[in-house]
Formats: structure tokens, C-alpha cells, sequence
């Protein structure tokens, strides 16, 4: 009897050592970083969307001198079908949960809903609700090629933020799931503006979303900014 317990337990520890069955290596996942949205030029595909994706410093492809980040756009009608689309060029499995900035260009949100625009981020099951949300006059996409000091831009970006003790030029950071909260109340609120000026990503003043348009309806400068803080 005391031999057949002691069989079972070791049958039952064997379950444990099984590890991830289904876990992929590093090198085999499209780690996203950041995400850009941008109005088109194409009325038929009016939505240009933007994945910015880490480059695996192990992987064999990969060369000293590039950037250590790779941006990839494409257009359509919805962002999942984008990022369908999108699964059919890549060499590996988009991995979403470590993506920590989205950036809406000024004409996209102001010509849809928030909660449209958001709307893929809000419903897939394997994306957080951290990143933090951006507004920009101009193109989210441009913002994602600035690279400084070899840095990947979304990453810099998030370093900016933390500068909010330091300055009143700063907004309250609002994440995709802060966002979601406005929007379920139908309450306005202010989005961190961020540009590309003299080659170099700054804030610059904040975006005002109309709760209950859920859409872009304005700017307010660094000064504004101040005055409300």
C-alpha cells in the first residue's frame, strides 16, 4: 500500500515538471512596444496604423548598427483587421502585453471615437490596460521613427512622464484603461500632447477630449497646461 501512495505522488509531482508546454522563446515573438494611429491618405483605407517592435539583440539576423527597434505600417478600414493583417508579414507571433505607448494623430481623433480608436486594446484578452494614451498635431508614425541615443522611442517616451514631479507642463498620465473610464462616465478630460520638434520627441501642451463626443475638439499650450496644474 505504502508503495503504490509513493508511485502516485511521483506520478503527481511529473504534472509540475511538465513547464510551459505552450511558451514561445523570446526570439520568437513580435514583442510590441508602442502603436501609432494616423489618418491615411487613402479614403478606402483611411486608418494608417503603426507597431513599433523590439529587435532581439540574440537573434542571429540581427546586426550591431541597426536600431533596436523595427517600425512596421500598414493601412485598412479597423485596426483588428490591421493587426490581422498585419500577422500575415511578420516572422513571429505578435506579443502585446508589453506595449507601453499609444499615440492618436490629432485628424484620427477628431474625426472618430475614442472608444472606436481604443477599441482593440480595450477587448483583447492578452493586452494590458497601462499604456499610457498620447495625442499629436502631427504624425504618430513620425514619432515613432525618433530614435535618441540609440533608445527605442516608446520606451523613451514613457521615461518622460516621470518627469511630471518636476514641471506643471505635464498632464496627469492617462492609460488606455483610465481613458475607458472617461469615456463609460462621458467625461471630458486632457490627453499629453507630444511632438516631433527640431528632431527631438517633446511634450508640448495637451489635447482636450469632449466626453461626450468622445473625440478631440482642441488644444491647450504649455501655458494653459501650467495654469490648470
Amino acid at each position: 500500500m505504502i508503495k503504490k501512495i509513493k508511485y502516485m505522488l511521483v506520478a503527481g509531482l511529473l504534472i509540475f515538471l511538465t513547464g510551459c508546454w505552450d511558451s514561445n522563446d523570446i526570439d520568437e515573438l513580435s514583442i510590441v512596444l508602442g502603436m501609432g494611429i494616423d489618418k491615411s491618405e487613402n479614403d478606402k483605407e483611411p486608418i494608417r496604423y503603426t507597431s513599433q517592435i523590439a529587435r532581439s539583440v540574440s537573434n542571429s539576423d540581427y546586426v550591431s548598427d541597426q536600431l533596436p527597434f523595427e517600425n512596421v505600417s500598414l493601412t485598412g478600414n479597423a485596426i483588428h483587421e490591421i493587426i490581422r493583417d498585419l500577422s500575415l508579414e511578420l516572422a513571429h507571433p505578435i506579443f502585446a502585453q508589453h506595449i507601453k505607448v499609444i499615440i492618436l494623430n490629432e485628424s484620427i481623433a477628431q474625426e472618430n471615437r475614442m472608444s472606436d480608436l481604443l477599441n482593440q486594446v480595450l477587448r483583447d484578452n492578452v493586452s494590458r490596460l497601462s499604456p499610457t494614451v498620447y495625442i499629436t498635431s502631427g504624425k504618430a508614425q513620425s514619432i515613432l521613427e525618433v530614435s535618441r541615443n540609440e533608445d527605442i522611442p516608446s520606451s523613451y517616451i514613457e521615461g518622460i512622464k516621470g518627469n511630471r514631479a518636476r514641471t506643471m507642463g505635464l498632464v496627469q498620465e492617462m492609460g488606455v484603461g483610465d481613458v475607458a473610464g472617461k469615456l463609460s462616465s462621458n467625461s471630458s478630460f486632457l490627453l499629453q500632447n507630444i511632438d516631433v520638434i527640431d528632431g527631438k520627441i517633446k511634450m508640448n501642451g495637451a489635447g482636450v477630449i469632449k466626453g461626450h463626443e468622445q473625440k478631440l475638439i482642441g488644444f491647450l499650450n504649455k501655458e494653459e497646461v501650467e495654469g490648470i496644474n
